[in-house]
């Protein structure tokens, strides 16, 4: 069938138009299908900017997540600042491996020690969360009296602590063959005394005030805190 000069005309249009989509697809770095009439829809890949833990990490923020959980405290997230603190005091200790001496930063602080590397995270944590035994739940506080190395509540505490919201932890092997030290860093920091570890603190939302006005409102709540505390205006 003879086709008519207007067929003709699309005909030859869209076979252009097809040679010419063809060229752009092969010639195009990304296009994984190099190859005429197969278009490439699916070459832009958004970059994961999550940081990954390693599994040590992620076992230790699970282990203490899992315990939490078990009593209704939200979980922790993993901090590399923490890390790397908790990791700079075992670091200090290495050639005493002492699990006694806290670091006396500011953040909370478990210790453990053993001979040799052979306890995974979820050991460790299992280890501090064995004392909740110790605790009474219902006075809230420890059935030791007083706390020693054979009978403690510190550790399991400060892994469920309501106010807590951020662990890191380090370790090391010791000089000497004096065996290995794991520490685990806490933000806020937990175990006060004569407060309830089960407690979640209350976050009231505060709205950024006018940006013109930011300095008087940091004089007038610096001097709201000087009326509570000292009981008067100064």
């Amino acid at each position: 069938m003879a086709l008519s000069k207007y067929q003709t005309l699309v005909v030859l249009i869209v076979a252009r138009f097809l040679i010419f989509s063809a060229q752009a697809n092969s010639n195009d770095p990304n296009n994984p299908f190099p190859f005429p009439g197969l278009v490439n829809h699916h070459h832009h890949h958004h970059n994961n900017t999550q940081q990954k833990l390693s599994s040590e990490a992620a076992e230790y923020l699970a282990s203490h997540n899992q315990v939490r959980q078990m009593k209704g405290m939200p979980p922790l997230q993993w901090d590399e600042k923490l890390a790397k603190y908790a990791q700079a005091w075992a670091e200090q200790r290495i050639d005493d491996c002492d699990h006694k001496h806290h670091s006396g930063g500011p953040y909370g602080e478990n210790t453990y020690w053993e001979e040799y590397d052979e306890s995974t995270p979820a050991e460790v944590t299992r280890v501090w969360t064995d004392e909740e035994q110790n605790y009474d739940q219902s006075r809230l506080e420890c059935k030791c009296k007083p706390e020693t190395s054979q009978c403690m509540c510190g550790h399991y505490t400060q892994v469920v602590w309501g106010g807590t919201e951020r662990v890191g932890c380090g370790n090391t092997t010791c000089n000497d063959e004096q065996g290995v030290l794991v520490v685990c860093s806490y933000d806020p920091p937990g175990n006060y005394e004569n407060e309830n570890p089960f407690e979640i603190p209350y976050k009231p939302v505060l709205l950024r005030p006018p940006r013109a006005s930011v300095a008087a409102h940091k004089k007038r709540l610096h001097r709201q805190r000087r009326i509570r505390r000292h009981g008067r205006g100064i």
